[in-house]
């Protein structure tokens, strides 16, 4: 309970959210008591000997009736504007634990996404994606429900408190009454609670495997049709689903049952107050105070009894799925180092953009990729780089682009006039496009100002995507999800226009005509070799795009040497 109203921020938000749960209680209790005293006075029995609720109804009996009609109307009215009054104040606690609830989710989120983004690429690549859609989009929601619950746990107890006091004054018997429905509370809710506290944590679990299943499921969707997979796939995946769903149930079933087993309890304890206080009465009407006191306690006990079965399970039920974000962002923070090229050295050498320098990586598995790798790019300047498969392509690139640091050596990276690092782009073998617009895919989600049309616009023209092309696109144009409704060739130009949207010094491009046709690579070749003024670091196993570079690297035993030439790019 602890960690989850630590979780409230700022500190004066909770303690606001108390006080005003302390008013609405006082108010709860101020109408027990105007009932009691509306319910005694009309039943015309015997005044309470003890309490204030006694010395209440004896000073009623000393008026006159003339007034004691104005003082059974005074009453009825307080109660009723207590009524109102403390539904005003029920609300605005209500929309407070929302905010909390909307606060924490939000909180919970941000620093998730931009924590996963904080982590080493390494790192990042030895996750789950499945496991970070499952922290973001199931954990931290479920997150916010358990502080909303655990408020709502500290609002409802201290309900209960406040009216167990008010019956203390009022009359032993009747504070006995609300201790006997506290301990059938304590007996009944914590091991339903704690049996809900285990379905929740299995619910995190489930959810986690479905989410699994489904984004695999469409990762691999061109392989399952192909095979005729898809019943298997599908079986699999309801299969989890349907647990998930059963555990929910389950979850649900003990919410229902409590709540009838709770109002009949309370109903059996009323029946025995008004028993007990018949069987000791001397006169019948005399047992009338004790039993209208019982009658309207009741009136406000049940639903707060009622209210705290229902936040302290949802509570229990919620609770795992806070510790596991709260364990999400320690871990985070533990493995914290975002990638990234600002904090690289400057090169040594006047005008570079960027210089390698006897670098060297191995993986944490203990192979060794690069063997004192040595590069140095001017502005302007194009460079190809081939290599077999596992020669170290791919570690040079994200080398280069700041995702991994090397094990020994330099990287270095030039400065601009006004002293900030040279801008380094990357397109990869396969653009990565938003389900949007032409518009949000070049400036990569920005909206309103944060877009520009016009220069938009240019870098479309420039790489041949303009309304004079043979391929125009729109810039309004939607293009679907991973940009399906545009050709493979169009992808790869739009990625590029992203990159120049940022004006970069150095576009690093990793097999950008892998995926494609002769026509589309010969068109895309083209496109890139008409950009002026942009320096190119090209890693390729195709001859084409070698066309446009000044000067080609071959990877060999871990560095580069000069290619001269040839049939075989391996």
């Amino acid at each position: 309970m602890k960690a989850a109203l630590n979780a409230v921020r700022p500190a004066w938000r909770l303690q606001t959210i108390i006080a005003v749960s302390l008013v609405a209680s006082a108010l709860d209790a101020a109408s027990v008591f105007f009932v009691y005293l509306l319910g005694t006075r009309l039943s015309g029995g015997a005044p309470l000997d003890s309490g204030i609720s006694g010395q209440a109804e004896a000073a009623m009996q000393r008026m006159s009736d003339a007034a004691g009609v104005h003082v059974l109307l005074v009453i009825s009215l307080a109660f009723l504007f207590t009524l109102a009054l403390r539904g005003a104040v029920r609300y605005l606690n209500e929309q407070m634990i929302a905010r909390t609830q909307f606060h924490v989710l939000h909180d919970s989120c941000t620093r998730l996404f931009k924590g996963y983004f904080g982590l080493s690429y390494e790192t990042f690549l030895n996750r789950n994606s499945a496991d970070r859609l499952n922290s973001i989009g199931t954990e931290a929601p479920r997150a916010g429900i358990c502080v909303a619950s655990a408020l709502r746990v500290v609002i409802h107890a201290l309900n209960l408190v406040v009216l167990v006091v008010l019956l203390l004054l009022l009359d032993w018997r009747a504070f006995a009454f609300g201790g006997l429905i506290g301990i059938v509370l304590f007996a009944v809710i914590r091991p339903l609670a704690n049996k809900n506290r285990r379905i929740g944590k299995d619910v995190g679990t489930a959810t986690r495997d479905v989410w699994l299943s489904i984004v695999e499921s469409f990762r691999a969707y061109r392989m399952i049709v192909a095979s005729d997979a898809v019943a298997t796939y599908e079986k699999d995946v309801m299969r989890k689903f349907e647990r998930h769903l059963d555990l929910l149930k389950r979850n649900t079933a003990t919410q229902r049952l409590l709540a009838p087993v709770l109002e009949f309890t309370a109903g059996a304890i009323i029946v025995l107050a008004v028993l007990a206080s018949l069987y000791v009465a001397q006169r019948p009407e005399d047992s009338f105070p004790l039993v209208m006191l019982v009658m309207s306690s009741t009136y406000r006990l049940l639903p707060a009894v009622t209210g705290l079965n229902q936040a302290y399970t949802a509570y229990r039920f919620n609770e795992p799925a806070l510790e596991h974000v709260q364990a999400e962002l320690a871990d985070i923070a533990r493995f914290h180092d975002p990638p990234g090229t600002s904090g690289y050295e400057v090169p040594r050498r006047a005008g570079l953009l960027l210089e390698l320098e006897d670098v060297h990586f191995r993986y944490d598995g203990g192979r060794q990729v690069l063997r004192g790798a040595n590069l140095a790019i001017a502005p302007s300047q194009r460079i190809g780089i081939v290599g077999p498969s596992g020669s170290g392509k791919s570690t040079l690139v994200d080398i280069g682009l700041g995702l991994l640091r090397p094990t020994s050596g330099h990287v270095r990276l030039g400065r601009r006039p006004d002293g900030t690092p040279m801008r380094v782009a990357y397109l990869p073998q396969q653009s990565i496009l938003l389900d949007g617009t032409v518009l949000e895919n070049i400036c990569l989600g920005g909206t309103g100002t944060m877009q520009d049309r016009a220069k938009a616009q240019r870098m479309l023209d420039r790489v041949g995507l303009g309304a004079g092309s043979a391929y125009p696109v729109d810039l309004d144009a939607d293009l679907g999800e991973s940009g399906a409704r545009i050709s493979g060739g169009q992808r790869q130009r739009l990625g590029i226009a992203r990159s120049l949207y940022r004006d970069p010094d150095l576009l690093i491009l990793d097999e950008p005509t892998a995926a494609l046709d002769p026509e589309g690579e010969r068109q895309l070749v083209d496109a890139l070799g008409a950009i002026d003024g942009l320096a190119f670091l090209i890693v390729t196993h195709r001859h084409s795009p070698l066309r446009i570079c000044s000067e080609v690297h071959r990877f060999a035993d871990g560095t580069l040497v000069p290619y001269h030439g040839g049939d075989d790019l391996e």
